[in-house]
């Protein structure tokens, strides 16, 4: 209803929708137990004792703060002096762009080719920065890493390799849903690719047949959430 009223030419119904996500928000308690979720606290409190250190509340968008106040306090505990330098390090990727749009759609345009168009350049700058030359490259490097993952997205199978390689990987839910963002974005939720991304996953991991079928099991079960509200 929100996005027919902003735009009226779209008439989506509920057979637009691909899947829903929902999430909890671990904010602290107020004082006030009537308080709406507006006035709740987005703030974080570090409560420690020797030993152990817990931290209750915060946001995602504060993570890096929470995770430098909580690593000064362990290095306090331990009699260290090793500072959090979580403040002047880059994200991976975000080296060199971290000042500049400019910067930063030269790149873009630079890893445009005959066999990359601008906006699939765009999209892997988008999700990797900096580290967008490198996967592409691996993604290039032969037809097998060259295929689409899905016929309507960008998404190359060497992403899958780089998701296993560099970006800690371990289940197919990883990477259908936390790197290349299938369950969101694919008409199909990665259901079709599935079988393929857990064979390749399976080669590199030493999955028994067992397990790869526990992953696909336990991928299906994702998307079935996702579509609960159909019913």
């Amino acid at each position: 209803d929100a996005a027919n009223h902003y735009y009226p030419d779209a008439k989506l119904t509920p057979d637009d929708v691909i899947s829903t996500w929902s999430g909890l928000r671990p904010l602290l308690a107020p004082p006030d137990a009537s308080a709406g979720a507006s006035q709740v606290s987005r703030e974080h409190v570090i409560v420690e004792r020797k030993g152990f250190i817990t931290i209750a509340g915060g946001k995602l968008t504060t993570y890096r703060t929470m995770a430098a106040e909580v690593v000064d306090r362990v290095v306090k505990q331990l009699g260290l002096k090793q500072p959090s330098t979580t403040d002047d390090r880059p994200l991976p990727g975000a080296k060199d762009f971290m000042e500049s749009d400019e910067v930063l759609h030269a790149f873009e345009q630079s890893l445009a080719s005959d066999r990359l168009d601008v906006k699939t350049a765009k999209s892997f700058v988008e999700m990797y920065g900096g580290r967008a030359k490198q996967v592409l490259e691996r993604c290039q490097a032969s037809a097998d890493t060259n295929t689409r993952v899905d016929a309507e997205l960008p998404w190359l199978m060497g992403q899958v390799d780089e998701a296993i390689v560099n970006e800690f990987a371990e289940t197919l839910d990883d990477v259908l849903s936390r790197r290349l963002t299938l369950v969101l974005r694919a008409r199909d939720q990665g259901l079709g690719i599935a079988e393929t991304v857990a064979q390749r996953m399976a080669k590199a991991h030493g999955w028994s047949a067992q397990r790869t079928e526990q992953e696909l099991s336990a991928y299906r079960a994702v998307v079935e959430s996702s579509r609960a509200w159909r019913r």
